[in-house]
């Protein structure tokens, strides 16, 4: 990283502020080491003895463990030589790398993202030989000699030795704003210590945009797609902004955005992989759907502590009712397994997470984490849909700097503004009151308002057990009126009408399910009727109470 760029950067950021009454003050990334431990440290140093900083260039010279020295002061004298160098770092306790991960997408296809990767023992000594020399003194002369792989070993499993190293909490592809003591600020690229975040890339820069002027552009990009209404354009502006804000909502979970439509071939991929492309400058990996919990849960850690920027699922299909994704949609933490160990992690999750699929049908418990952006496509050649950009991938990095300026402007005219407050959307509040202020304030509509029309194409979609119980509730009033009646009767009227076709009622557990499920919406209102339960006796009871 430059000098020149991170000057670039500021001076264009700080313009940006100016011409809309802000003062942008950009951080200035620091790489010395901080604590008062590692200051001791520096200052006790034996150039003779321990760790020699040639000049010219040259590598550090650490002196190895043994003869009166201890592994615990060679890995001290190790790590405040290697802090500087911003190449390794504590990430929720383990010990990682910066490096190029591969990813095999749906069609099988591998990609190459840049991420954090654990440092192995048998690979940190080659990695670390790169910045220092280890060995040692043979009548004053240095005799260079590798650490052991024991010593390695113990080494990076050292809680002490670890927490030496910058933390780091998660990885930026792009200069991101924050705010601090009531002021916005920008990080630089490279190392944001009071962050903890590392920003990969120098070479985007921001310019000075009018709201008009931005919301004409994004506009442009997102014209070829069949949005079926404005709530959905807005949607989708949400999820392009939703990286931005990711320093400034803090520890506040996003909503997973899915995108979905009528018909094969509508464009459902394309607009997910927008934000992708635009924050990475990199084609989108797409992951096959997950089946399972088990899948799911796989998915979400490998991504997390490979600290992915978005966890992007094609085509899933059927019904997504999977208590790890939801938990994790809510959660600013996860806590699981590492793959192919016995120990726990946990990890911050930053990850926005999307999926595309037709027809998909969800719990009521996923229902509510979910962002749902709807395409909506007539005509009968799919290939007859238009871009104004017909090869719109391309256009994209071409103009990623001006895309980036046009959402950047959107967030300094909320902020100009006094950041007005969106709508509060529980679990996701900051979130939902962030990003939809930012939409609202310049002129587009609610992101998480109703849309104005709903195509019967939709019907088939959501949440099956709110439409099913929705169907029971008219059979039993029917049958039943206001009367009590136990689960086994509402169970056969479900039956006679093919409702609940993903439980099998004839089993124990799913009549538990069941019965579960109607007792969970006590109190809820379903068309003209409230569900009761009354639970008196020694068996629950249901009856509906007219509320008309």
């Amino acid at each position: 990283m430059s000098n020149q760029n991170t000057d670039n950067v500021a001076e264009n950021l700080k313009i940006l502020f100016q011409e809309n009454g802000l003062v942008a003050v950009p951080v200035v990334a620091e790489q010395e080491p901080k604590t008062e431990k590692g200051q001791e440290n520096l200052d006790e140093l034996n150039a003779e003895t321990t760790t020699k900083q040639n000049v010219d260039g040259y590598k550090s010279q650490i002196i190895l463990p043994g003869c009166n020295r201890l592994i615990s002061e060679f890995g001290n004298d190790l790590a405040l030589a290697l802090y500087p160098m911003g190449k390794f770092f504590n990430y929720s306790g383990n010990l990682v790398q910066i490096s190029e991960i591969e990813r095999r997408d749906a069609n099988g296809k591998i990609h190459k993202i840049t991420g954090l990767s654990p440092v192995h023992p048998s690979g940190f000594i080659p990695d670390y030989e790169q910045f220092v020399e280890t060995g040692y003194y043979d009548k004053k002369r240095f005799i260079k000699q590798s650490l052991s792989k024991s010593d390695s070993d113990t080494l990076v499993k050292s809680y002490s030795f670890k927490t030496n190293f910058p933390i780091i909490k998660g990885l930026s592809d792009i200069t991101l704003p924050y705010f601090d003591s009531g002021e916005l600020k920008f990080t630089t690229p490279g190392y944001n210590r009071n962050l903890g975040i590392f920003v990969l890339d120098d070479s985007i820069t921001i310019a000075p945009m009018s709201v008009d002027e931005a919301l004409e552009l994004l506009t442009e990009i997102l014209d070829g797609f069949c949005f079926l209404d404005i709530v959905d354009f807005s949607r989708a502006l949400a999820y392009l902004l939703t990286m931005l804000l990711r320093l400034i909502i803090g520890e506040s979970r996003t909503m997973m955005f899915l995108v979905d439509a009528n018909r094969q071939g509508a464009g459902k991929d394309y607009l997910l992989g927008l934000a992708f492309l635009i924050f990475t400058g990199l084609i989108p990996c797409f992951y096959p759907p997950c089946n399972h919990d088990e899948e799911w849960r796989k998915r979400i850690m490998a991504g997390l502590i490979a600290c992915e920027r978005f966890i992007l699922i094609s085509n899933q299909k059927g019904h997504l009712d999977c208590g790890a994704l939801e938990h994790t949609l809510t959660s600013p933490y996860v806590t699981d397994r590492i793959l192919g160990k016995s120990e726990n992690i946990t990890l911050p999750n930053t990850a926005i997470y999307g999926i595309s699929g037709n027809d998909l049908t969800f719990s009521e418990d996923m229902a509510r984490r979910i962002c749902h952006i709807r395409l909506e496509f007539y005509a009968e050649d799919q290939k007859s849909r238009v871009f104004k950009y017909p090869d719109l991938y391309s256009h994209v990095l071409s103009n990623r700097s001006k895309i980036l300026s046009a959402l950047m402007s959107l967030i300094v005219n909320w902020a100009a503004k006094g950041c007005p407050k969106g709508r509060k959307i529980p679990s996701f509040v900051q979130w939902s009151e962030t990003v939809g202020g930012i939409i609202t304030c310049c002129g587009m509509p609610d992101p998480f308002g109703d849309r104005t029309k709903i195509t019967p194409a939709m019907e088939t979609g959501g949440s099956r057990e709110d439409k099913n119980l929705k169907l029971l509730v008219e059979l039993w009033h029917i049958q039943y009126g206001a009367e009590p009646v136990i689960a086994a009767y509402l169970r056969s009227i479900a039956d006679e009408a093919g409702l609940f076709g993903w439980m099998n009622l004839t089993e124990r557990s799913d009549q538990v399910k069941f019965s579960k499920m109607l007792t969970q919406r006590a109190n809820r209102e379903i068309g003209n009727w409230c569900l009761k339960v009354d639970t008196a006796g020694k068996t629950n009871r249901f009856f509906l109470e007219d509320i008309r």
